[in-house]
């Protein structure tokens, strides 16, 4: 059985006021608080590297753009942060010490909050092997490194909208 809840909003426009009811999910409810901002969308997203200068620059990337990073040095951190905290997309490495990308997506697609939820391979491997099993265990989609600002910025917000 589902629980759902009704939130309602209240837009203004050019002395007009619109209010509308949004019905969703329970488990929705968390997410909403990560799309309203000042009037813009924003993502919590989990950004998983053990390259500690790629995450920094993923970060201000995307923080600049008004989303909430959330990283991880490795595959293990990042399935502990993943149990206790939802996110709506999620950028993984591949290649790191102590999980594995490949094996990071497999687990993640497991928990309930992730099953659903945009998982981007960002990576140096362009191997076509590598690709077919990350789609295999539920990876979405896959960025080539190096990856510019505005390939980031927009991969992300075409996510999120």
């Amino acid at each position: 059985m589902l629980n759902y809840l009704t939130i309602q909003q209240e837009v203004k426009f050019n002395y007009i006021s619109i209010t509308y009811n949004l019905k969703v999910e329970q488990i929705c409810v968390d997410k909403i608080q990560a799309y309203i901002y000042r009037g813009l969308i924003m993502a919590k997203i989990l950004s998983v590297d053990d390259s500690k200068s790629i995450r920094d620059v993923i970060q201000h990337i995307l923080s600049s753009e008004k989303h909430d990073v959330i990283s991880a040095a490795d595959g293990q951190q990042a399935l502990e942060i993943a149990r206790s905290t939802p996110v709506d997309i999620a950028l993984v490495d591949i290649n790191m010490p102590n999980m594995n990308g490949i094996s990071l997506v497999s687990k993640l697609r497991r928990l309930e909050s992730y099953q659903y939820i945009p998982i981007i391979m960002v990576t140096t491997e362009t191997d076509e092997y590598r690709k077919k099993k990350a789609k295999s265990v539920g990876a979405t989609g896959w960025l080539a490194k190096p990856i510019t600002a505005e390939r980031l910025i927009s991969v992300v917000n075409k996510l999120v909208s």
